[in-house]
């Protein structure tokens, strides 16, 4: 069973990485860049990489987050950058593991040279609950502590969200999708094993292939 290929930006893995903050070389244009306080830990078949580490116990293997945790200043736990979108369309699907039923998976929000805010696609787990941006797209029941394959594809015409290969939300799209950057998991201690990253919408049925064709029994 193929994965899809057409218009894919990159296919980041973190079962090699060396452990240490900084640049990673992703065999791609796209660059990635690792804050401080990540860990190596391990993945559903292999290794993986722990964000804000030290926000975790690591009793029995399943992460917790610590309640009295406060990293100060927003930190994306790592950052791609060199996103090349020629079309206002984007799929980001990755493969994470959270102890928490709220926080930012993916996302870039700022100001412009001109002071003004923006923001770009995002997700994020609300409540137990994916929710994407922009706009009001929510659904599905993230498991905390469980290997979960998020998707979210969009474009001009709709958004959706992908919860282990079944569609969970829709809603209308966006012609703000753009960006050629995108912070992950900040302020939010989770495990990522991998991210893949496509310059176009993926269909319910390359969604699922890639779903099948990744998916291991969970440690």
């Amino acid at each position: 069973m193929d994965l899809p290929r057409a218009a894919l930006l990159g296919d980041i893995h973190f079962d090699k990485w060396n452990g240490r903050s900084g640049p990673l070389e992703t065999g791609s244009a796209l660059g990635v860049w690792i804050a401080p306080d990540s860990a190596r830990t391990d993945g559903r078949a292999g290794k993986a990489i722990s964000l804000h580490a030290s926000g975790f116990a690591t009793d029995d293997n399943r992460p917790k987050q610590e309640a009295n945790l406060s990293h100060g200043a927003a930190k994306a736990g790592f950052k791609i950058t060199g996103i090349n979108m020629r079309e206002t369309a984007l799929t980001v699907a990755l493969w994470c593991k959270s102890g928490s039923a709220t926080g930012k998976l993916f996302g870039k929000d700022g100001y412009n040279a001109f002071g003004k805010s923006y923001k770009t696609v995002s997700c994020a787990i609300e409540g137990g609950r994916l929710r994407a941006g922009p706009g009001h797209v929510s659904g599905g029941k993230f498991e905390p502590n469980v290997w979960q394959h998020i998707v979210l594809t969009g474009d001009e015409n709709e958004i959706a969200l992908y919860l282990n290969g079944e569609r969970v939300a829709s809603g209308p799209g966006s012609s703000t999708l753009g960006t050629d950057t995108l912070d992950f998991f900040v302020d939010h201690p989770a495990a990522v094993e991998s991210v893949r990253l496509y310059n176009r919408t993926l269909g319910a049925d390359d969604i699922r292939r890639l779903f099948d064709r990744e998916k291991a029994p969970a440690k």
